[in-house]
């Protein structure tokens, strides 16, 4: 009789690297069309990370940050218009991060629209986000072994251990 190995395989998850951070952007435009801004009655923007990648000891974020602008005209008629800003951001880590997998969380905080002149704008943005470099790793564990060498031990073990007694009072009618 050989010896007769079973052996499972177990998943775990390692966090490599956690930070929050920023995001801030600002940019000059024109809105659409030429027209001149009265005023701005609101604005809205949208954050989003389009590639993220890991290097030896940093994290790079690349993305944009969409602007829409609802604004009256010179003639009091309501328009809109969009504005895209592209963003790049490094982050810079202690440790190895070689074969990690990046999640960004991205949380839009304020956006600022300030009327320069005629049809120009100033855009200023800021975003929360949250980044994980997470790696995964694969153990083999051995969770039976059959061999005429080895002395079988058997013996019982509760798979839970009460930690407290405690008591409920129920009525009855």
């Amino acid at each position: 009789m050989g010896l007769n190995l079973i052996k499972h395989s177990i998943g775990t998850e390692e966090l490599l690297f956690s930070l929050v951070t920023e995001i801030e952007t600002q940019d000059n435009c024109e809105v659409k069309g030429g027209r001149e801004i009265k005023k701005i009655l609101k604005s809205y923007s949208k954050t989003t990370v389009s590639s993220k990648y890991v290097t030896d000891r940093a994290v790079t974020l690349e993305g944009t940050v969409s602007v829409w602008i609802i604004y009256l005209d010179e003639k009091g008629c309501l328009s809109s218009d969009e504005h895209t800003c592209f963003f790049s951001k490094t982050l810079q880590a202690d440790n190895e991060l070689t074969d990690g997998t990046v999640t960004a969380t991205v949380c839009d905080e304020r956006v600022e629209i300030k009327i320069i002149g005629g049809s120009s704008v100033s855009v200023s943005t800021r975003a929360g986000i949250e980044v994980l470099v997470h790696k995964n790793t694969e153990k083999e564990i051995v969770c039976d072994i059959d061999s005429k060498n080895i002395e079988k031990l058997r013996g019982t073990l509760e798979g839970t251990i009460p930690i407290a007694l405690g008591e409920k009072n129920l009525v009855v009618e």
